[in-house]
């Protein structure tokens, strides 16, 4: 579909569906690399092979958006306290079927992607809110360093 909406419109867009952690992209052949609420549905293990293969792939100097749920590490972040936002992170995990939340939730996804070689920042304007300031989900800026 979205190739049939990018010929309709004219405009020259390739898509490739991969696996995150093996794309088969040469290296350093993307400026930039973006996810959306990616890392919280899948297992630690793989999060971890995820942002390697993105750093891979990404040229020095290149730049490494992450949106999702927020974790340890990152500004305002608060983990569950009280036993209604306890039992909330644990429908969402049971209910709504997200089994591996509660642990991207609790780990500390900046660190992951400084173990990676990322430099993290949170002035990039990558991770500015938008603009009629209703936010949405917490971004961080990975930069590749050369």
């Amino acid at each position: 579909y979205a190739h049939y909406r990018a010929v309709k419109h004219g405009a020259e867009i390739h898509y490739a569906q991969r696996l995150a952690e093996d794309t088969k992209f040469p290296d350093g052949y993307f400026d930039i690399v973006a996810d959306c609420i990616l890392f919280h549905e899948v297992t630690p293990a793989a999060a971890k092979k995820i942002v390697a293969e993105v750093h891979r792939i990404l040229r020095p100097g290149g730049v490494f958006h992450h949106t999702d749920v927020g974790t340890e590490g990152q500004q305002g972040y608060r983990a569950p306290q009280s036993v209604p936002e306890k039992a909330g992170l644990w429908v969402n995990h049971r209910e709504n079927i997200e089994p591996w939340w509660p642990m991207y939730q609790n780990s500390n996804f900046p660190d992951v992607m400084r173990s990676a070689g990322f430099k993290v920042v949170t002035d990039h304007p990558a991770t500015t809110q938008s603009p009629d300031g209703r936010g949405g989900f917490p971004a961080l800026a990975g930069i590749k360093q050369a």
